[in-house]
């Protein structure tokens, strides 16, 4: 019974990214950003309505959005100069939220972005003052796509954003625990709980992040997943993780916040 509920809750969730998903094939000031200002969920379904047909939901089966080899072979297809936001763009409301959050006095520490996609998202916060961005992604294509996107922008030999290839999931494999002050995700959170074991992912991925957060550290993460889905993964790990909160925000998505606890038995 509780399998089954799981797995209905993913399907519902993977129904909202379904709609959404369209927007990664359109310009963001086009598409999320202009529709989010005016705050019409009516206009973004309008609007996927003319989305490219690789992404429309009819053709994509829901797991597919929790499967590497389906975002590797979405970027490898991508134009490398594209540049797509996921859910929301950072010019505009999400500027203000992160400038707002514990997040906008840690300018000076290490940040890491949590699946970049073609996002810009990382070049943004770099511009905005955050001095050491990070960004990774399980994508090979989209990390290139990303560092041609830099070289292009022309960013000097070793500045701007560092892109590094690698699983949210697993980034131990990557970082030395502690290695970072803070972390974003802008939806690669919702992706993985359109897993079958969307729990259990959701799972890995807090341990992850809690690895390479120095104490102290925090965690913002935009998401369509509700707090019911998200809130128990993380009070199961209270010995990793302290103040953690879900706050409602605009267009049916989530924020959440969390500090990685510096009490812990190390």
């Amino acid at each position: 019974m509780v399998a089954a509920c799981m797995t209905r809750s993913a399907r519902r969730l993977g129904r909202r990214l379904a709609w959404l998903l369209p927007f990664l094939t359109l310009p963001a000031s086009a598409a999320v950003g202009d529709a989010a200002h005016r705050g019409s969920r009516v206009a973004l379904r309008r609007g996927a309505r003319r989305a490219n047909a690789p992404f429309r939901s009819a053709e994509v089966p829901h797991a597919c959005y929790a499967s590497p080899t389906y975002w590797e072979q979405t970027y490898a297809e991508s134009a490398p100069t594209d540049e797509k936001d996921w859910l929301v763009p950072y010019d505009g409301a999400l500027r203000d939220l992160v400038a707002s959050s514990p997040l906008g006095a840690m300018r000076d520490e290490p940040l890491i972005e949590l699946g970049c996609g073609n996002s810009p998202l990382a070049e943004r916060l770099h511009q905005d003052g955050w001095s050491e961005v990070t960004a990774c992604d399980i994508s090979t294509a989209a990390v290139r796509a990303a560092e041609a996107r830099r070289a292009a922008a022309g960013w000097p030999v070793g500045t701007g954003p560092l892109y590094v290839v690698a699983d949210v999931r697993r980034l131990g494999e990557k970082f030395v625990a502690g290695s970072f002050g803070a972390a974003v995700d802008k939806g690669t959170l919702d992706a993985l709980c359109c897993a079958e074991g969307w729990d259990y992912e959701a799972g890995l991925y807090a341990d992850s992040i809690a690895a390479v957060l120095r104490p102290g550290g925090e965690w913002l993460c935009i998401s369509l997943t509700p707090p019911s889905a998200i809130l128990p993964v993380w009070h199961q790990r209270d010995a990793q993780w302290d103040c953690v909160q879900c706050t409602p925000w605009q267009q049916g998505l989530y924020v959440y916040r969390a500090r990685r606890r510096a009490d812990e038995p190390q």
